[in-house]
């Protein structure tokens, strides 16, 4: 699923070092980071349709998946995962990110423009879903993210970050 990507040039080597010499400082700044990723996860929940965004989107399956919409599914199926990457076997960065983990809510957030559609009836599924919702994708998360972060997160993040180094005397 496409998503944004905020990167932050040195993060999992100062979270690496803070965690070395004050555990409890790390953990405060990976928590506030978390909080805000499960803002716009929470956020993005109150977005999604709660009933079918399409009438007639009964359920179907794909590759033994069920795909159809459950406005209640698709609201609980935004989930926040940390990821920690190695390049390696050296950790490399870490992130947060909010995803759809329901099959039919992240058709809908992704649903496309058509390109790969085969039928009449998927066409029409597209078309109906775009002229409703609008075109950018995820549908969802992306008004999700510009109400649920506050414009001065990342000052407020990196100013804390800053705070526990010198605290922990890293910097």
């Amino acid at each position: 699923m496409a998503g944004w990507t905020v990167e932050v040039t040195g993060l999992r080597q100062i979270l690496t070092a803070l965690a070395e010499v004050d555990k409890k400082a790390a953990k405060r700044v990976t928590d506030a980071i978390a909080k805000a990723a499960k803002d716009v996860a929470t956020e993005a929940s109150y977005l999604t349709p709660g009933s079918n965004p399409l009438s007639n989107w009964g359920s179907f399956s794909d590759r033994g998946r069920d795909v159809s919409y459950s406005g209640s599914a698709a609201s609980s199926g935004f989930k926040m995962r940390r990821s920690n990457f190695r390049r390696r076997g050296v950790s490399a960065g870490a992130s947060w990110d909010v995803l759809q983990t329901n099959a039919g809510g992240n058709l809908f957030e992704v649903v496309g423009d058509g390109s790969r559609v085969r039928t009449a009836s998927g066409q029409n599924l597209v078309d109906v879903i775009n002229s409703r919702f609008g075109t950018r994708k995820p549908r969802s998360l992306f008004p999700a993210y510009y109400k649920g972060v506050p414009d001065d997160l990342a000052e407020r993040i990196g100013a804390q970050i800053l705070d526990e180094a010198r605290k922990a005397g890293l910097v």
